[in-house]
């Protein structure tokens, strides 16, 4: 037993991460609810999750979730501009970082590794660690157990955008604020 233990502590199982700007975090909050935005291909996944399949051309099935990842460095990496597509370089501001319980959340929803060491069959490095849950994230506060947002975030909910309102955000119980 405490192998396992050992193992599951070293590939991050208690906890998954997800990355997000700060009006979309209030909005999850005030619906209590993380909607499944990403595209996943899987291959023989047709009828499976018949309410989430997407018909795609080419005969690929396609299944809409939210992804998380395994590792709170590429959660970091994704809200404070580590690259094109992060939350810092859409929205100005760093983002904020959900920390998810994974031992709740994979009691209720299917949780799939995904892997991109292979693609078309050219080998990729990319170590994002993501997990992958189909559908939607209902009764989202369930599952979390903190929610990190950097002070220079936190200045700027504060002042406010004067187009949103993020007080469900800044009086979360569960909030950390973190250097950033």
């Amino acid at each position: 037993m405490r192998f396992i233990e050992i193992i599951s502590e070293a590939v991050g199982d208690h906890f998954l991460y997800h990355g997000t700007s700060p009006r979309n975090a209030a909005k999850i909050l005030r619906m209590n609810l993380l909607v499944g935005r990403t595209k996943q291909m899987f291959a023989g996944w047709r009828g499976r999750f018949k309410e989430k399949d997407i018909d795609v051309p080419g005969g690929e099935d396609a299944v809409m979730g939210v992804s998380l990842t395994r590792s709170p460095h590429f959660a970091k990496l994704w809200t404070t501009g580590g690259g094109s597509g992060s939350i810092a370089n859409q929205q100005g501001v760093p983002g904020v970082i959900f920390v998810i319980d994974a031992t709740k959340l994979r009691q209720r929803y299917r949780v799939v590794p995904m892997e991109y060491f292979q693609h078309s069959g050219k080998s990729m490095n990319r170590a994002e660690a993501e997990e992958f849950i189909v559908g939607d994230i209902k009764n989202f506060s369930n599952y979390i157990h903190e929610i990190q947002v950097p002070t220079s975030t936190m200045e700027f909910m504060k002042k406010g955008d004067g187009v949103y309102d993020y007080a469900s955000l800044i009086n979360y119980p569960k909030l950390k604020i973190t250097k950033g």
